[in-house]
């Protein structure tokens, strides 16, 4: 389940969900292979701009990402703690593990599964085998532009909490709602409402978007609090928040706000944002999250002399085997 420092600062709940609607709205209507044209994961406007690091200033994450030769993530560090990631003949992803190979079978795993031959995943997996192997099932909609569309959540461990997140967008492709609610059996979600609400977007290429698995990897993470996000075309700038806790009995949203910089070639580099109150009128706190990426003027200990993504650091699995992922599940 997602932990952020961020928003671990109030008490939610995690595992954001939204139930399916009995009406489809325009643009929402289900996926059909039919109706989509495959697209390679690394064929995408910005894909020589990809993310090398992230962090956050306030609260201390950090991220370092590596690639293989097609420009797809072959390993990952959070806060030091490795995380790998494997792909089929197809060049799709198929599955992530988390840990050193020190740990052996311990370690966590996802496993993605498609129905077709696009390069949209059908559904994701979540293994822990210290928590007594598959915890939760991740079925994904899309709509015939292959935008994700909806978020099917089924805990195998504690089925009241199977829920379902939806997304809409707007005519520009970006991600302008999130509503959830419980489904499948589930009750804790019972009550739909809108947990994220974006109200503007620059009009630069997302910086996560130069590849389209990243958007899959970061589930049950630290940065799983912004996943919604990655599924837009461009940056979001200001957005309402309301957590899923305090949906019933606060119906209003906190309000974020932020300002983006930006390298000679669009891709932000720092995101700087300002948490206010539910109205909008006392400004909590202010932080930072700031990005490097392969097209950076400067050298970012990430790339070669010739600006490539590098391939799989091979020190990544012996840097702080003391540490451990923060993936947990309700």
């Amino acid at each position: 389940m997602k932990r952020s420092k961020f928003f671990a600062m109030l008490p939610i709940c995690f595992l954001i969900f939204y139930s399916s609607c009995k009406k489809t709205e325009p643009g929402n209507e289900p996926f059909t292979k039919e109706t989509l044209s495959a697209q390679r994961s690394y064929d995408v406007p910005n894909r020589h701009c990809l993310p090398t690091h992230l962090e956050d200033d306030a609260f201390g994450y950090s991220v370092d990402l590596f690639y293989n030769d097609m420009g797809d993530p072959d390993s990952l560090s959070f806060n030091g703690f490795p995380a790998t990631y494997r792909y089929d003949k197809n060049k799709r992803l198929i599955k992530a593990v988390y840990g050193p190979e020190q740990y052996g079978d311990t370690r966590s795993f996802y496993d993605y599964a498609y129905n077709d031959n696009t390069f949209l995943p059908s559904s994701l997996k979540y293994y822990s085998p210290l928590n007594g192997g598959l915890l939760v099932t991740l079925n994904f909609l899309y709509n015939k532009k292959g935008q994700m569309i909806r978020i099917d959540y089924i805990n195998a461990k504690r089925p009241i909490y199977n829920s379902s997140e939806n997304y809409t967008y707007d005519q520009k492709g970006n991600v302008i709602k999130v509503a959830m609610a419980a489904s499948n059996g589930g009750t804790i979600y019972d009550i739909p409402f809108t947990e994220y609400e974006v109200l503007s977007y620059d009009n630069k290429q997302n910086f996560m978007g130069g590849n389209q698995w990243l958007k899959y990897m970061f589930f049950y993470t630290e940065l799983y609090d912004y996943e919604f996000m990655m599924f837009s075309k461009n940056n979001v700038v200001d957005w309402l928040w309301r957590p899923e806790a305090y949906s019933f009995y606060f119906p209003e949203a906190y309000y974020l706000q932020s300002t983006l910089d930006y390298n000679h070639q669009g891709f932000a580099n720092k995101v700087n944002i300002r948490f206010f109150d539910f109205y909008g009128a006392e400004n909590y706190f202010e932080f930072a999250r700031t990005s490097s990426s392969t097209c950076d003027d400067q050298g970012n200990g990430h790339s070669n002399k010739n600006n490539l993504p590098l391939r799989k650091n091979p020190n990544l699995v012996k840097k702080s085997l003391d540490k451990v992922p923060s993936v947990t599940a309700h």
